[in-house]
């Protein structure tokens, strides 16, 4: 019998760099030590040595994913670099039979990234009720996180074989989509829908090698470059389906999203709230922003008349009795430095019978506050992926509520807190962009588009509601 012949090698593509941290994150460790299960129910991955790190096949399936979407119209692509698995069939009795012989090895190899000089942070969060806006009882959750700006080596390695020769150019070119796609940035880890686990590849190289030519096998054995250097630019486009808003605001009114670990005084009297802070820069968090605007998507569909089932679709539900989906509304964390300052303010909290102080009642918080008008504070970013029409229309009446600063962010928003004022925007979707300027004007694409989408968000849920 004829001895089966090894596949060749045919190129060795490496693409390395600094993986940087831009939002914290978390990727979790699986176990929480008995003797802090009352305080943090979730704990950062490390290693032996008790560093962070960001496993390879969690950035395997980032990639992974993208690739998949990028190239859905070639999926041969993917299956070549990623590989695939033969699950055989399952016939009408429900057995399985084993698969063809047709799987393929996956053509990357991405390392585990180390995380250097990572400060570990502690967030948390709690539930909120739809209908009171009040926390719901046990639903207060704590965990650690990655603080942002750490940093670690990142390494991927592609190898090619002979069966592959065919697609080899598009391979290459792929992988070069991909190192584009690596030092623009993407998200990994968990609660990535509400703007942690940003991260991006600095300095990225892709070096080939051809091992149809000696000098490049000379050079892989010596672990030196070739000619074959890629360098990419780094711009992240999002994708044709992707609805992206990308808006800049003034603060109109203070804002305070209160930092649950604090103990700062203002003269003799203590402060019970400051504005949370992400090393040194003041910090909207994803969480903030993400429930807020759900908040007033539901409302905002309760007003149409729309089915509230709707807003699941793209938002995520994860409650229990619910078939759980995962969220493709996406926002972005925050942080801001630059034209503003904090002041604190001392306030009595008042007997809402008599009108008078409650005696031992005083307590004061410190806000940030804006200190010139009409300039930018707040750079505001959210997305919804494989966006429909009916769910652009949705995200355009958010956007509008947020530039009119009818919807308030943070805490103390009974006393005016957290109102914003719109100064410019841009919209991707389908394609193409409009921008908005300060008074609303819109240039790009014709106006009359975003119109079409909130005439679909009218007409949406009206085939589910003649089902029923």
């Amino acid at each position: 019998m004829a001895k089966e012949k090894m596949p060749q090698i045919t190129h060795k593509i490496s693409l390395t760099g600094r993986l940087q941290l831009l939002s914290p994150l978390l990727i979790g460790s699986g176990e929480t030590p008995a003797e802090f299960r009352s305080e943090v129910d979730k704990f950062v991955l490390r290693n032996g040595k008790e560093q962070p790190l960001i496993p390879g096949t969690s950035l395997a399936g980032v990639l992974r994913e993208w690739l998949y979407a990028f190239y859905a119209k070639e999926p041969a692509i993917p299956e070549q670099l990623c590989g695939k698995i033969d699950k055989g069939r399952q016939d009408e009795n429900g057995q399985w039979h084993r698969g063809s012989n047709t799987g393929l090895q996956s053509a990357m190899n991405v390392m585990d990234v180390v995380l250097e000089k990572a400060e570990i942070i502690y967030r948390d969060g709690v539930a909120l009720d739809t209908y009171t806006g009040t926390a719901i009882e046990g639903a207060k959750y704590d965990f650690e996180a990655v603080e942002r700006g750490a940093e670690g080596q990142f390494c991927l390695l592609a190898t090619l074989r002979r069966e592959q020769e065919a697609l080899t150019p598009r391979l290459l070119a792929a992988l070069e989509e991909l190192a584009e796609y690596l030092a623009g940035g993407f998200a990994v880890g968990a609660l990535t829908a509400k703007g942690f686990g940003r991260v991006r590849v600095k300095d990225v190289r892709m070096v080939t090698y051809d091992f149809h030519e000696a000098a490049d096998i000379r050079c892989w054995l010596r672990r030196v470059d070739t000619e074959r250097v890629y360098v990419p630019q780094g711009k992240e486009e999002p994708l044709p389906e992707d609805f992206v808003v990308e808006a800049d605001f003034a603060l109109r009114t203070a804002l305070l999203v209160r930092d649950g670990n604090t103990d700062a005084k203002d003269g003799e009297n203590s402060i019970s709230a400051v504005q949370k802070k992400s090393r040194n820069d003041y910090c909207l968090p994803g969480s903030s922003l993400k429930g807020a605007l759900r908040h007033r998507a539901e409302r905002i569909l309760q007003q149409l008349g729309r089915p509230e089932k709707l807003l699941e679709q793209f938002m995520g539900s994860s409650r229990a009795g619910d078939n759980p989906c995962k969220s493709r509304f996406i926002v972005q964390e925050t942080y801001f430095r630059e034209g503003v300052t904090p002041a604190a303010q001392s306030r009595n909290r008042i007997d809402r019978f008599t009108n008078a102080t409650i005696e031992h009642m005083l307590f004061t918080t410190q806000p940030v506050w804006q200190q010139r008008q009409d300039e930018r504070t707040l750079h505001i970013s959210f997305s919804i992926k494989a966006c429909k029409p009916w769910e652009a229309g949705l995200a355009l009446f958010l956007l509008r509520d947020l530039w009119l600063g009818d919807l308030a962010l943070g805490g103390e928003r009974s006393i005016g807190r957290g109102r914003l004022e719109g100064l410019g925007a841009v919209i991707h979707f389908e394609g193409g962009a409009w921008q908005l300027d300060k008074e609303g004007r819109v240039s790009g694409k014709p106006q009359q588009e975003l119109e079409r989408f909130a005439q679909a968000l009218q007409q949406a849920g009206e085939q589910e509601e003649a089902t029923v």
